[in-house]
């Protein structure tokens, strides 16, 4: 890329996207271009609404696998049932936080998503444990909220990960 400015021209480095819609970041220097490919964000092809309504997809499928591991979880462990009321609860806070806003941290996608999967696990072992103090120790929240957490992330990466090959 060559642009002309006031006082001379500037060429860039030579750069190639991925495909079609690419963003770059041009940085103008003293005495040239530099173009970089734009951090990845899975977000940027989505409208609001449809981002919305991928995240209430996601909390669907996030209850449908994480509310029977922790089901069976409690009845192992003899841990009251309405624990999983409150894990209702912690993922309707959390799947729209990992999936809306820790993306515009603006930080790279795989340290949005690992500060996103961090937030999740300590969040809902947080609020278990406060809401259910006489019938869970801290030890055990955030152990049922790691036994329900990955394989929850393990298998929406992969449904996403099947999702991206065919979109």
């Amino acid at each position: 890329m060559v642009i002309q400015f006031a006082d001379r021209s500037r060429e860039s480095n030579v750069f190639e996207g991925e495909g079609g819609g690419d963003a770059f970041i041009v940085t103008v220097t003293q005495d040239r271009l530099l173009v970089a490919l734009a951090p990845f964000d899975r977000y940027a092809f989505l409208g609001n609404g449809l981002l919305y309504v991928l995240t209430l997809i996601a909390l669907i499928l996030t209850l449908l696998i994480e509310l029977p591991i922790a089901a069976i979880y409690l009845a192992i462990r003899k841990i009251r049932w309405r624990v999983l009321v409150w894990l209702i609860l912690a993922n309707i806070l959390t799947v729209p936080a990992v999936w809306i806003l820790f993306p515009l941290l603006g930080f790279a996608p795989i340290v949005n998503l690992a500060l996103g999967e961090i937030f999740a696990v300590a969040f809902e072992a947080w609020l278990i444990r406060l809401t259910n103090r006489l019938s869970i120790s801290a030890r055990e929240a955030i152990l049922l909220s790691l036994v329900i957490n990955v394989p929850s992330y393990l298998i929406g990466t992969f449904i996403w990960s099947v999702l991206s090959i065919f979109g």
